[in-house]
């Protein structure tokens, strides 16, 4: 099922492939920067706090990821999401001493904080992109891949490193949003849905232009 699902599903292909692009660089990202605060810091503390800036985002964006989501278009959503991580993810190139370390924070919590607003307008396409009968085997699918992301893009990540270095990384990183993009924008949604997500943006931008009135 899964793989007649990828057969004859190009959209969810596409989908299903930005997800691990963007992934994998995410890992790459994740272990180039990990081993540039050891070698710039040469202490647990700074790798500590990067750490928990990876979670905390996701507390604050998470929900308005989803408020997101079902506002807005979701594939506009998305590749706005991808090129502005794809920016930050350049900004850890000017990471040179341990006075940089503020920079490595900053673009970590910023990583995070547009895949938070990411990755609800990603889950809530997957029903425009696959047949009803077809959520179950999708969805087992999208596990799959982030099982596969995270076993085998550290490790991928932590080789490529070490043989080329942290900023070839940091601009695989870059690039694996910008390809990422690139396959969202192919994505060719039902015309019910690009009708739905168009008068979802008007609502909203209603919303956003009604005056307010003071009692």
């Amino acid at each position: 099922m899964t793989s007649s699902l990828l057969l004859r599903q190009a959209n969810f292909r596409r989908l299903l492939l930005a997800n691990f692009l963007s992934g994998v660089g995410d890992w790459f990202n994740s272990v180039a920067v990990l081993s540039l605060l050891l070698e710039i810091t040469g202490t647990a503390m700074a790798v500590g706090i990067t750490l928990a800036l990876r979670t905390l985002p996701y507390l604050v964006f998470g929900p308005l990821g989803g408020l997101l989501a079902d506002r807005f278009n979701r594939k506009a959503v998305m590749i706005a999401c991808d090129l502005v991580r794809a920016v930050i993810a350049l900004c850890f190139l000017f990471v040179s001493s341990a006075d940089d370390v503020w920079i490595v924070y900053a673009g970590t919590f910023a990583l995070v904080a547009f895949s938070a607003l990411y990755n609800p307008a990603r889950i809530s396409l997957i029903p425009d992109v696959v047949e009803r009968d077809q959520l179950l085997s999708a969805n087992a699918l999208e596990e799959s891949v982030f099982g596969i992301v995270m076993a085998a893009g550290s490790l991928v990540g932590g080789v490529f490193a070490a043989y080329w270095g942290t900023d070839a990384a940091f601009v695989c990183n870059s690039l694996s949003f910008v390809l990422s993009a690139a396959l969202i924008l192919w994505i060719s949604l039902p015309r019910d849905q690009a009708v739905s997500d168009a008068k979802r943006t008007r609502r909203s931008a209603k919303r956003t232009n009604r005056p307010t009135c003071f009692r």
